[in-house]
């Protein structure tokens, strides 16, 4: 007989929730609402859309767990977001954008190093304490969006995107951050 496990409903319920607050999904139907003016039907359908997406993750993450043991499956997403990351950085590696330049002084001798960095990587928000506040993408991202557009313009008056529009050009989902951000601010 089958028992109902709440405690693992309610941390699902409760990661699921705050892992989408923000999220280009939440963003989307922001952004359709405002354009159809029709928002019980962008929600019926949003809704039917992420509940497919749920049962289909949960249907190929059941058959995982029978087929693949759990090490496996962490070794596999271990190593397809390093293949994520390898992937920005040879694609942006003429990109200045991306370069950082750093100063390394050692034994009295310094020298000057270019060093290309992702969004994509774990460690591009790990302080030196160790304490990493963004480890996955998704906050890493929202950070990145939420500087440019609000942060950065809250404490100098003016945005820190520069408009050059790869954001807009290299997006995998063809998500226009222009519309969503006009919508936000209208």
């Amino acid at each position: 007989m089958y028992i109902f496990n709440f405690e693992a409903f309610l941390v699902s319920l409760g990661l699921i929730l705050l892992a989408e607050l923000g999220d280009k999904t939440q963003l989307m139907v922001v952004t359709l609402s405002a354009q159809k003016q029709s928002p019980f039907k962008i929600g019926l359908s949003a809704s039917i859309g992420i509940s497919c997406v749920a049962i289909i993750g949960i249907f190929i993450g059941y058959i995982f767990s029978i087929a693949i043991p759990s090490y496996w499956i962490k070794l596999g997403g271990v190593i397809v977001f390093f293949i994520f990351g390898i992937y920005t950085l040879i694609k942006y590696k003429d990109d200045e954008s991306q370069v950082d330049i750093q100063d390394e002084n050692s034994r009295n001798r310094g020298r000057r190093v270019r060093l290309w960095d992702s969004c994509m990587f774990p460690l591009f928000t790990l302080h030196t304490s160790g304490h990493n506040p963004r480890t996955s993408g998704r906050e890493r991202m929202r950070q990145r969006i939420m500087h440019k557009f609000n942060y950065f313009n809250a404490n100098n008056g003016q945005i820190a995107c520069v408009g050059c529009g790869r954001c807009i050009r290299e997006c995998p989902v063809n998500m226009d951050i222009r519309e969503i951000l006009s919508v936000y601010c209208s």
